[in-house]
């Protein structure tokens, strides 16, 4: 039984990436994670009900609307499993139009960008369910050949962490990258 769960969730140019990490291990840990997984999904669904998708037709909604959309989604499922043991959560929400990536995490999750120049995001301490310090929400650029890892603490990143493109543009041995893990 795994404590750790994911939500993968697009929506026209939008495409949402979740990963859950319920506090403690074995089933109660898995209850936790597919629980907070269930409120995210929800969260998202209602979030983005009535946004178009198409992405000519999303001009309105700014770096700005999809922070705050973030925030709910957090407030959705920080609610919904209040009184638990808690999880870790890290919400990664791409931007395809505008190639940006948003990123909230609390706990011990964690998000990579190993391209050419290479960013780590960071997550505020706490647990989703439990108590946590106001999340920042960080913004990243995004760039062809890009590749973006984003785990909980069940995977140690910290070996590619120096892994790098030579490059703009260049791309990265994805089964090497595997393997480290």
């Amino acid at each position: 039984v795994c404590g750790d769960s994911l939500v993968l969730m697009d929506h026209g140019p939008l495409s949402f990436r979740v990963v859950i990490d319920g506090t403690g291990h074995g089933q109660i840990a898995h209850d936790i994670s597919v629980e907070a997984a269930g409120a995210i999904e929800q969260a998202l669904q209602e979030q983005l009900e009535g946004i178009p998708t198409a992405a000519a037709e999303m001009r309105e909604l700014g770096a700005t609307a999809l922070d705050a959309l973030m925030l709910r989604v957090l407030d959705g499922a920080h609610a919904r499993i209040r009184g638990s043991r808690g999880a870790a959560m890290g919400i990664a929400a791409i931007d395809g139009r505008r190639r940006q990536l948003h990123f909230l995490g609390i706990g011990n999750t964690r998000i990579l960008q190993l391209g050419y120049k290479g960013w780590e995001g960071v997550s505020r301490d706490g647990q989703l369910g439990v108590s946590f310090r106001p999340p920042a929400i960080q913004h990243f650029a995004l760039h062809p050949g890009d590749v973006i890892l984003q785990t909980s603490d069940g995977i140690r990143t910290s070996t590619l962490r120096g892994v790098r493109a030579k490059r703009p543009g260049a791309s990265l041995n994805l089964e090497a990258i595997a393997y480290q893990l």
